[in-house]
């Protein structure tokens, strides 16, 4: 078929001018019953491809102050911080020392992180790890005399954050071994930390990569190390979740009651219709335009699709993050309610995998702190290998292989006492056991009167405190 409008000029104008209103009334009537804008051609399903773009979006989200997604973000950033870290850093002999071996060298490490306000810099440590995925610490010797009760030290190391929203330092690695980091970069070149000097950096879900990767040989790429934060790899789909929410909401306000709808008789006098309404203060969203006139109502399935959305997006949270969807505040999205939200996300998997990185962290820092104090005060040498952190997870998985792997085998002779210990929180494992050696040796096997072990030798429930003793 011929159509006329491609060879007539002035009709081939208006029908393009035709389809452009009526493409702008479909974006309208959407925008009309969703009380949002719709998702233009043109916007990606991850705007945030770019770590800098990603830091400041979650930044203005944890302050409260972007559009979309800042309840979410503060939730999952506060969260993720209490399960990191749910107890806090302490200091314990390493393996192969002890309470006698190592005193001296953890009384060092313990007044360390007195001078340097560890109550609250672990808070600032952990926030900046989870909204920047990248915490770099650098340190001094302060000369002035530090007091911890009787004992008197002749200076001490003093650390001082560096923030990478605000320096955007490139980490160097090794050409030959990208294990190995080279040299840090910051303040456009000026300034570069090299190993060995006293710095410590934690990267977390760090990648290796190298920027330059077309280059035309290998000798030309630069590898670099970047870590991210979890917060970057979900912004999408907290801004997604909120929209979906409060699109949910204003469809339940709009249509609480029946909904005037104007029909008109073409798209042009539609558009008029409209800008009339909105001129006289009618409220967007309480009239609809269209052809003719009649009360509507949503359709049945608006309410069944944003639910949808917000719970898939809800999901995507849960398994990114670690945090189950009851925690995020929605225990209503999944059926089964807490034990089916927590089996959906391995919360210990992803906690602990950070807190390897966070492990790693305060063992080079403490190691770092006695090796400053051994350059400063050359007199007495402390041994720098022989403390290091204790960082234990929370959440009932973790108390879970407590109770079925570590008690069953410390009951039966499996694993030492110590080892029992260090999986509890809270325990100074050293002044545990000296309590225990006092008392006769009692502790995990030794079992409270009126119970009896297992006949045996394997762990069972007869042998619990509070169980019956078979007759």
């Amino acid at each position: 078929m011929n159509w006329p409008w491609l060879t007539n000029g002035k009709l081939k104008a208006q029908v393009q001018e035709q389809a452009k209103q009526v493409q702008e009334l479909r974006l309208t009537v959407v925008d009309i019953l969703t009380a949002t804008k719709t998702i233009g051609e043109d916007e990606s399903g991850n705007q945030y491809t770019d770590k800098r773009l990603a830091i400041q979006a979650i930044y203005r989200k944890y302050r409260d102050e972007d559009e979309w997604g800042c309840q979410l973000m503060q939730r999952i950033i506060n969260h993720r911080m209490s399960m990191v870290l749910p107890y806090g850093v302490k200091v314990m002999p390493a393996e192969g020392f002890d309470a006698e071996t190592a005193a001296d060298e953890m009384a060092f490490v313990e007044a360390f992180m007195e001078r340097n306000d560890f109550d609250s810099m672990e808070d600032k440590l952990c926030r900046q790890g989870e909204m920047e995925g990248e915490v770099l610490v650098l340190m001094s010797w302060d000369d002035n005399p530090y007091e911890v009760g009787d004992v008197t030290y002749d200076g001490m190391p003093i650390i001082s954050r560096r923030l990478w929203s605000v320096k955007q330092w490139d980490t160097i690695l090794n050409k030959d071994d990208p294990d190995k980091i080279e040299k840090v970069v910051m303040d456009g070149g000026k300034v570069e930390l090299k190993p060995g000097e006293p710095w410590v950096l934690a990267a977390f879900n760090a990648t290796s990569y190298a920027p330059d990767f077309q280059a035309t040989t290998n000798t030309d790429a630069v590898m670099k190390l970047r870590g991210m934060p979890v917060a970057a790899f979900c912004l999408t789909n907290a801004e997604n979740m909120d929209k979906g929410m409060v699109n949910w909401r204003k469809v339940n306000r709009y249509f609480g009651n029946l909904t005037p709808f104007i029909q008109s008789d073409s798209p042009s006098e539609t558009v008029q219709i409209q800008a009339t309404i909105e001129k006289s203060g009618w409220r967007v969203g309480k009239l609809v335009v269209g052809r003719g006139y009649k009360l509507v109502g949503p359709d049945t399935d608006v309410s069944q699709l944003l639910y949808t959305e917000v719970r898939a997006n809800a999901q995507m949270l849960s398994v990114t993050t670690g945090i189950p969807i009851h925690q995020l505040g929605f225990p209503d999205l999944i059926g089964g309610g807490r034990a089916t939200s927590e089996s959906m996300t391995e919360i210990d998997t992803i906690s602990l995998n950070d807190m390897g990185t966070w492990w790693n962290f305060y063992h080079q820092l403490f190691a770092m702190a006695i090796t400053e104090r051994n350059k400063k005060l050359p007199n007495k040498q402390l041994n720098p290998n022989a403390v290091e952190p204790k960082l234990l997870p929370s959440g009932t998985q973790a108390w879970g292989r407590i109770k079925d792997v570590f008690l069953p085998a410390g009951v039966n002779g499996l694993i030492s006492k110590k080892l029992f210990l260090k999986q509890l929180p809270d325990v100074d494992v050293e002044e545990e056991m000296k309590q225990m050696a006092a008392e006769g040796g009692g502790g995990i096997n030794a079992w409270p009167e009126g119970l009896a072990p297992p006949s045996d030798g394997a762990y069972s429930k007869a042998a619990e405190p509070g169980a019956t003793t078979p007759a």
